[in-house]
């Protein structure tokens, strides 16, 4: 008897301690600064390399800014009127070729990189002996570095038309050899070309991950239903992967609009300056890095950097409002 008492007081005695423990654990957990606590982390992150640059950008982009200084003159909103209506000087005319320029590139890349990634995101997502290492291979050149793409493309496409491996090829099958980086007409399209290999492969997986989410029964309802394949494309495939496909489209824009390493390594490696003849090559980022560096006009880099995110904000809300899935 003295034996199960001592056991019921021991068990008493932990039953005691665990609801002590949860006490104490319900009254930390219901502390108010907890949830601030857990959000510390992001918030010290976000307003260091977030707010806080963007208010030292402004800063900048207000002053007659010279880093090798001290001292910074302050010009309100100068730069930004020099930038935008005062046509003639440097700075105007170099900006707005080089957003021609983008815009020239946008056009070509990104269309045809969202078009052949969703083919091949379609013959990938068919079922075929090996698709998983298809699949493989496409991804492979998404995870080169970018110094490297350019650099094999800079070789392939030389700037001058006695150097080259395509040139070469060209030669010995006898027909007229291409100065295709140091040609207006050709810059971009090799650009291009670079792009979509490197970039396919990517785009395509993220599209084999929309197509994967649609039902089957949708599909073989359309076949009862007597739609072919172009048909099922169009009414089950397409309106499947519309969220999908928007997230594409405004990355893939996204990134063209701020291209800077493919056309710095293959142009500077390609046989002429680093923008190409007449700056034809010259993105936007790469005139703002020029304009700060080279240039030493950092307060006129700020004022392009905020123009130039304010027209790709304006982009990506325009792209969220007219392919977002409640519009049908």
């Amino acid at each position: 008897m003295a034996v199960i008492g001592m056991a019921q007081g021991q068990s008493v005695g932990r039953g005691h301690a665990r609801r002590g423990r949860v006490l104490r654990r319900s009254r930390y957990n219901e502390h108010p600064l907890l949830p601030y606590l857990f959000i510390l982390p992001h918030t010290l992150f976000f307003g260091t390399f977030v707010l806080f640059s963007a208010g030292l950008g402004v800063y900048i982009s207000l002053h007659k800014f010279d880093y090798l200084r001290s001292h910074h003159y302050f010009v309100g909103g100068r730069n930004y009127q020099h930038l935008l209506f005062v046509p003639g000087n440097l700075y105007h005319d170099n900006f707005f070729t080089a957003l021609h320029n983008t815009v020239t590139y946008a056009l070509m890349s990104v269309p045809a990189l969202v078009i052949l990634s969703l083919l091949v995101a379609n013959l990938l997502n068919a079922r075929f002996r090996g698709r998983t290492i298809f699949r493989g291979l496409y991804l492979i050149p998404s995870v080169i570095s970018v110094t490297v793409i350019g650099f094999i493309f800079g070789t392939l496409y030389f700037g001058s038309p006695d150097q080259g491996l395509v040139n070469l090829s060209l030669r010995a099958l006898r027909q007229q050899q291409i100065p295709f980086l140091a040609s207006t007409t050709w810059i971009w399209p090799v650009i291009t070309l670079a792009k979509l290999w490197s970039g396919v492969g990517w785009t395509a997986i993220i599209l084999l991950a929309g197509l994967q989410t649609i039902s089957i029964a949708l599909y073989e309802a359309a076949q009862v239903d007597g739609a072919g394949p172009v048909a099922r494309f169009i009414h089950v495939t397409l309106p499947g992967i519309k969220p999908v496909l928007l997230f594409v489209l405004i990355t893939t824009m996204l990134g063209a609009f701020n291209e800077y390493g493919l056309p710095t390594v293959m142009l500077g490696q390609g046989g002429g300056p680093g923008g190409g003849p007449d700056n034809v090559g010259l993105t936007v980022i790469m005139r703002i890095a020029e304009a700060g560096w080279s240039l030493n006009a950092m307060g006129m880099a700020a004022a392009m950097s905020f123009v130039f995110g304010g027209i790709l904000a304006a982009l990506s809300i325009i792209g969220f409002r007219y392919l977002r899935t409640d519009r049908g």
